[in-house]
């Protein structure tokens, strides 16, 4: 599915126009596990050196890095809240809703409202991210219980990973793209 451009915003690069690099780095995206090039990473295609590298980063933080795939969603849902990112929210909640996220927890969190997870990982994942983004202060009981349940590699994905999908936020919202209808 392509997502269009939005009116006096283009990003698109023809392919004949590609540089090498440019090609190289779509035919690996498309040959491993996306199959696609997602619209970030064909805007990021203008500046090769910083696409390289968010591939690589994406690559592991949403295909390598500890937490569950509900974890990972928990954290992509509480950055499109954060950011109101109607792109970002269009794909995951559709996809946090597979891996066990339930409406009314997927509508808290829009709302910006406790999910109240039962598994207390998936909380005090939701809790982080909440605390980096909305209140940006992690209290000292919420870093002891993410220390105890995540531990610093833990923490440190989760925070990659909301920072990985504010970047994809703040690109879509430059270039105005729109979910598919």
């Amino acid at each position: 599915m392509e997502i269009p451009e939005h009116p006096g915003r283009p990003f698109r690069i023809n392919p004949k126009d590609m540089t090498a690099q440019q090609s190289a780095l779509i035919e690996r995206i498309k040959a491993g596990p996306r199959g696609r090039v997602p619209p970030n990473l064909q805007i990021w295609l203008h500046n090769i050196d910083l696409a390289e590298v968010a591939e690589r980063f994406g690559e592991y933080v949403s295909q390598k890095a500890l937490f569950s795939p509900k974890a990972k969603e928990i954290v992509i849902l509480g950055v499109a809240s954060f950011w109101r990112s109607a792109f970002e929210w269009h794909f995951h909640a559709a996809l946090a809703k597979k891996h066990g996220v339930t409406d009314a927890q997927i509508d808290a969190i829009w709302n910006k409202t406790d999910p109240k997870f039962t598994d207390p990982v998936e909380q005090v994942t939701y809790e982080v991210v909440f605390a980096v983004t909305e209140s940006r202060d992690v209290s000292d009981g919420l870093h002891k219980r993410a220390m105890e349940k995540l531990g610093h590699a833990g923490v440190s994905d989760i925070i990659g990973l909301a920072g990985l999908y504010s970047m994809i936020a703040q690109t879509i919202m430059f270039y105005r793209l729109s979910p598919p209808k």
